[in-house]
């Protein structure tokens, strides 16, 4: 990757449809390190995963619902960022990740306390999905939200068990070999970092077919 001057040039590099992560600097990050740790989800820590519509701007399931915001305020404070990008997405495809999560936010899409006891049920060795209130776990919005678009994805794991730090690690290595790349990366102290092109430059395209028409459509 390549280093960029300023978070704009970072914020430019980003597009529509990319899928990022965070690994957050609080207790919620480090109960999540934990687990982590004990289900052997691989060396890298996420604590939280959104879905990107139109940079800066997010979908994200956060708090207590499922919500638009931008992902400026999750980069700085230690806070470390990866973005993830299908090189190949389709108008089509990007049209059906917004309108999933748009509809989920216009229905009220809430977050899943669920999730978090489906965690916690999982640490002890209960699989089986315990919780059916209707939330959304951050992770199983971003995973559904792949699934709706039919792109290359997790196939072992049902959306609400996918954490962060297992999104993320699988994004790294069989996502990889799939064909998913590591757009942009902030490094938590103040490094932002996006795909090099094979001429030396920083890499802010994707599919020729998306590009600012995406951005209208996503807007």
């Amino acid at each position: 990757m390549i280093k960029v001057a300023s978070i704009n040039e970072f914020v430019d590099g980003i597009k529509p449809g990319d899928i990022g992560l965070i690994c957050a600097n609080n207790f919620f990050a480090t109960l999540q390190n934990w687990y982590r740790k004990k289900e052997k989800e691989g060396p890298l820590q996420a604590s939280h995963g959104f879905f990107v519509p139109n940079p800066p701007a997010i979908t994200e399931a956060d708090g207590l619902f499922v919500s638009h915001a931008t992902f400026l305020k999750d980069i700085g404070d230690k806070t470390k960022a990866w973005f993830f990008r299908w090189p190949m997405l389709t108008l089509d495809q990007l049209d059906d990740m917004v309108d999933y999560t748009d509809g989920m936010v216009d229905a009220g899409g809430h977050y899943s306390v669920g999730g978090i006891c489906q965690f916690g049920l999982q640490f002890f060795g209960v699989r089986k999905k315990v919780s059916n209130e209707g939330g959304v776990f951050c992770t199983e919005l971003t995973s559904l939200t792949i699934l709706k678009a039919k792109l290359p994805y997790i196939t072992d794991t049902a959306p609400y068990a996918i954490t962060p730090s297992h999104q993320l690690n699988w994004f790294m290595t069989a996502g990889a070999a799939l064909g998913w790349v590591l757009a942009g990366h902030y490094d938590g102290a103040g490094g932002y970092f996006l795909q090099e092109e094979p001429n030396g430059k920083p890499n802010t395209s994707t599919n020729p077919d998306i590009g600012d028409a995406g951005l209208a459509k996503a807007a």
